[in-house]
């Protein structure tokens, strides 16, 4: 898994240089990833035996209060 994320980071480094975009880490246990852009969410839901990759990504509009989509960035700040 670490060489996993190594790589990733080794190709999201040019990312890095462009303005408005930051990389966080965290040590956290999930089940899934968050990905947060222009008032969307990407949430990659952990499949069991099923890589990430290959795992279903549910996209979320903007949230109102008490939605789905506010339980998911409440989450995202708390990391």
């Amino acid at each position: 898994m670490s060489a996993k994320i190594r790589n990733a980071l080794l190709l999201y480094a040019p990312l890095c240089e462009v303005e408005n975009i930051e990389i966080r880490l965290h040590d956290a246990v999930l089940y899934n990833s968050i990905y947060r852009a222009d008032g969307h969410l990407l949430i990659n839901q952990y499949s069991f035996g099923t890589p990430a990759a290959h795992s279903p990504v549910f996209e979320l509009g903007k949230a109102e209060a008490g939605d789905m989509a506010n339980g998911y960035s409440t989450s995202f700040e708390r990391i």
